[in-house]
């Protein structure tokens, strides 16, 4: 059929009384051509974008992980790290630098991740290519003195490594709208895969309700020290489910996590004092400069807790 076309393409423009016009027909041609050619490409640009806005963040969530912070709302953190000096320098307990300056400029309206490991941790969230641009003019090469990164080629996504001292390297990749941040090569090479494997199976969006929590950690319960909690008939207490969910909220100079506790006695004062004790342990080991404060108190047939970190 497609020789068909050319022949009688030819056909017509070797026709001498279609000569005078040969000039316009080319130029029809051609235009047609681009016009195809053009739409062709915007078709594949709505396609690819679709198919992005279409991974729900939440997916490169890994149970193996300490703790996952879900940034709901990056916009609210990154003008609280700009307005509040005091919440940066908390959050610099835990999270480098580079990775703070990374929030403040992150203000798109899509939600991010952040995934904390034993001794790394994994940023991950949704950038266009004017987002990346503003975050490699601004934070990679002020912070790196526009020191070409070594690039590593795995799969279809290429890898960013620039050096650091003690012979880390902090790595990115920007992939089909999916941008990660690590200093780990193996965690962000997971994200890398995770994607490769998510677009190949077309998924849809876990939840397209935008999350009226602005900031939520979700924590492993496997890395909190739960034998001490004990209840006043002398068991150990221990949390039913996988991960335990905490609001965040931050004040002028503090730094609060807020959970719900289902199905635990209500009036079992000891229990009540040894779970208080664990959560402010675990929060003084997180931010050793704090001096973390916590309370409980019923709310119908829930408990809630409220632990705190102050900085002077």
């Amino acid at each position: 059929m497609r020789n068909l076309r050319v022949t009688a393409l030819v056909q017509l423009l070797s026709n001498t009384e279609m000569k005078p016009y040969l000039k316009e027909i080319i130029i029809c041609a051609i235009a047609i051509i681009i016009a195809a050619i053009a739409v062709s490409y915007f078709s594949m640009q709505i396609q690819e974008r679709k198919q992005t806005e279409a991974i729900h963040i939440a997916l490169f969530d890994n149970p193996e992980a300490v703790a996952t912070l879900y940034i709901n709302k990056p916009q609210t953190l990154s003008n609280t790290l700009k307005a509040k000096q005091t919440i940066e320098n908390m959050l610099s307990d835990q999270i480098p630098p580079v990775f703070l300056q990374l929030a403040k400029l992150y203000d798109a309206t899509t939600p991010s991740l952040v995934l904390f490991y034993p001794k790394e941790i994994v940023f991950v969230a949704k950038a266009n290519g004017s987002i990346i641009k503003k975050m490699s003019d601004s934070v990679f090469a002020v912070h790196y003195h526009n020191y070409r990164p070594v690039e590593h080629k795995k799969g279809p996504i290429t890898y960013y490594y620039y050096p650091e001292t003690d012979n880390q390297f902090l790595g990115y990749f920007h992939y089909k709208g999916i941008m990660a941040v690590s200093y780990s090569k193996k965690h962000l090479e997971d994200i890398g895969d995770r994607l490769v494997q998510i677009r190949r199976n077309k998924p849809t969006d876990r939840n397209t309700e935008e999350s009226k929590v602005a900031f939520e950690l979700r924590v492993n319960t496997d890395y909190i020290k739960s034998d001490s909690i004990i209840a006043s008939d002398s068991t150990i207490w221990k949390f039913e489910e996988k991960t335990f969910p905490l609001e965040l909220s931050f004040g002028e100079n503090t730094l609060c996590f807020q959970g719900i506790f289902n199905d635990i006695s209500l009036t079992d004062s000891i229990l009540h004092d040894k779970l208080k004790e664990a959560f402010s342990v675990q929060l003084k080991e997180l931010f050793p400069e704090s001096q973390p404060e916590t309370a409980l108190r019923a709310v119908y047939s829930s408990l809630l807790i409220n632990s705190c970190i102050a900085y002077p």
